[in-house]
């Protein structure tokens, strides 16, 4: 059922489900490349309650101290045991990653393999609703907590099957996957069968060609805690002249919607630990990513993390109707200084700005002493970013480099008071 053109409305999509799901489960799943779900502490697996025919044509990976427990809680699984000491002493995500690329068969060196986290609550594939606008409300649609059984299944064969079809159109694709529901849920994104290099990297639910990622970095870095290896994994591939892929009309979610990125949320500590900065220092594209250990926001649309690296990895969009599109409009030209300032970041630590750190920074950037080119308060939010705590330090030195003489007195300008928008 590949490289079909598929309508934009429901009646089109659900019938394109409904043939994926039969004939994966007429074919027992053989079809598909091998799915791995991985699990540490869940025993209740909840992708398997989401997605129940996983529960006999996927295999649970679990660590060793765990395996009787999960055997116990899922006899009609396949389940594996990691090793203990397998990949030395640490145990995180990255083990059970590498451990499913390593057991992935390959022939000639190539091989694919499905990986998904545990916690995957919910998939659901967008449509053009009656309104015109994008639409993932199925449950009216199909009904029945069987049909959703069915229906979820379905839309996860759709998933792999165009990941492998973008695969075998684009040998460049070393990784791909669905979005998460968290991203932009729109029409454009609705009508798009797959993407490369463009939006939030998947994560999750990740199509993995084993030969591919083996050639362009190896295999994943231990030395990355749980909240890292993917990061580094799409980085790398990037850096070496890979893509990675979406299937952006495909929506999951998540337990508790916690992992598009536990780095970022206050009650989850969203500061990254200092080691694993350090060890990102270590690669080649380190100068290439915009962020300070302190403030790493690994899925902040993408933007600050994976924009730099869009010059080298070529943008590519197939719609569903068959057409093609080379360069999204965000993407057509290089972006310029004042687009790049324009990525929102929070701010967890409230700061008050003076009026002549105002001056300061605006004569720093404009290289003008004026009142009036004072900075604004993104371009003061964006210097904390980029500096952290030590900001007024840096500044006043910045200053003084600039302006070794000081700066003349302006009177025919007065300055502007700081205001409640200073406040960042």
């Amino acid at each position: 059922m590949t490289n079909e053109t598929l309508a934009a409305d429901w009646s089109s999509r659900w019938g394109y489900i409904q043939g994926f799901a039969a004939e994966t489960l007429v074919m027992e799943g053989e079809n598909l490349p091998p799915i791995f779900v991985l699990s540490h502490a869940r025993l209740d697996v909840p992708v398997f309650k989401t997605i129940p025919a996983l529960i006999t044509l996927a295999t649970l990976v679990v660590p060793q101290e765990r395996y009787v427990d999960y055997v116990l809680a899922w006899p009609d699984t396949t389940i594996v045991a990691i090793p203990e000491g397998l990949y030395g002493v640490e145990r995180g995500v990255a083990q059970a990653r590498q451990f499913c690329l390593d057991s992935t068969p390959t022939i000639n060196g190539e091989g694919r393999c499905v990986i998904l986290d545990d916690d995957i609550t919910g998939i659901a594939m967008m449509y053009q609703g009656e309104d015109g606008k994008a639409s993932s409300a199925y449950v009216k649609k199909v009904g029945s907590s069987a049909n959703r059984a069915f229906y979820s299944f379905g839309v996860f064969c759709v998933a792999v099957m165009t990941a492998i079809e973008m695969m075998d159109d684009h040998p460049d694709v070393v990784i791909a996957g669905p979005q998460n529901r968290n991203d932009q849920r729109t029409l454009d994104a609705a009508l798009t069968k797959y993407d490369l290099n463009y939006g939030r990297m998947p994560i999750g639910f990740v199509v993995w060609d084993v030969g591919r990622f083996k050639n362009h970095a190896g295999q994943l870095d231990m030395r990355y805690n749980p909240h890292g290896e993917d990061l580094w994994a799409t980085m790398t591939v990037l850096w070496t002249g890979g893509s990675y892929g979406r299937v952006p009309s495909v929506l999951v979610s998540y337990y508790d919607e916690h992992t598009q990125s536990t780095l970022k949320t206050p009650e989850n500590e969203h500061l990254v630990r200092q080691g694993e900065w350090e060890r990102i220092q270590t690669e080649a594209w380190a100068d290439h990513v915009r962020v300070k250990w302190d403030f790493l926001d690994r899925f902040a649309g993408a933007a600050p993390n994976l924009k730099k690296f869009r010059d080298t990895a070529p943008f590519h969009r197939v719609l569903w109707d068959g057409s093609v599109q080379d360069k999204p409009k965000s993407l057509g030209e290089p972006a310029t200084r004042n687009k790049e300032n324009t990525v929102k970041v929070a701010v967890y630590h409230p700061f008050e700005v003076t009026e002549e750190q105002r001056l300061q920074l605006g004569a720093v950037l404009t290289g003008k002493t004026k009142p009036k080119y004072a900075a604004s308060r993104d371009q003061i939010k964006e210097y904390f970013l980029q500096n952290g705590e030590g900001w007024p330090e840096v500044l006043a030195a910045a200053y003084a480099e600039a302006f070794p003489n000081g700066a003349e007195d302006d009177e025919d300008e007065a300055g502007e008071d700081v205001d409640d928008e200073d406040l960042v």
